[in-house]
């Protein structure tokens, strides 16, 4: 039974061609990620495929390699990942809670200033629903779900919420919602700002 292999290098350095030879010879399936040099000499990302061919006797007499240029998909995917980087950053910049959330109402996404509002990890939230950070009994369940609604019908909603901690505390904070786009997708994003001072005052 063949059993792929990967190897990742630039330019393809002695130790990873005595890899690439070794397995071969072991009658596995190589699976290669290398930088390539063209004869107008740019380099190019190239992602292939190396299998043996086994003779009757048993013995490797070859291979059959099989090569494509990712050069392009490879930019996207750096691209794409910079702007991940730019959104997360200004994403986890504001200090006010921000909540992306489908139209069921559940959390997709949050930033760090919801993580410190609550003190629940990240993955307390993904999946969640605002019900699962409402004190109990202060909260109009069914007025929420019908702003979040509204909200994916291109009506701004403003309103009061009371909050509860991980640590039991329970708290004001303003809640603002707006339609948005998120990576493809129709999401409300929720800015929440505890008002407790506020409401003190």
């Amino acid at each position: 039974k063949m059993t792929p292999r990967i190897l990742k290098s630039g330019l393809m350095e002695q130790t990873r061609y005595d890899d690439f030879w070794n397995a071969l010879l072991q009658k596995q399936v190589v699976r290669v990620e290398l930088v390539n040099k063209t004869k107008d000499g740019r380099l190019i990302t190239v992602e292939g495929s190396a299998s043996p061919i086994v003779g009757k006797s048993g013995s490797v007499l070859g291979y059959l390699a099989i090569q494509r240029d990712v050069s392009e998909r490879k930019r996207v995917e750096e691209a794409l990942k910079k702007s991940e980087e730019s959104y997360r950053g200004l994403f986890n910049s504001v200090t006010d809670a921000i909540y992306i959330q489908d139209r069921e109402g559940k959390f997709l996404d949050v930033n760090q200033g919801a993580l410190a509002m609550y003190g629940h990890p990240r993955e307390f939230f993904i999946g969640n629903t605002p019900a699962a950070l409402g004190a109990p009994g202060m909260n109009n369940m069914e007025k929420t779900l019908e702003a979040v609604k509204k909200t994916f019908e291109g009506i701004p909603q403003r309103f009061e919420w009371w909050g509860l901690r991980k640590d039991g505390t329970v708290f004001p904070k303003e809640v603002r919602l707006n339609h948005s786009i998120y990576f493809g997708q129709d999401v409300v994003v929720a800015l929440a700002q505890d008002i407790t001072e506020q409401k003190k005052a």
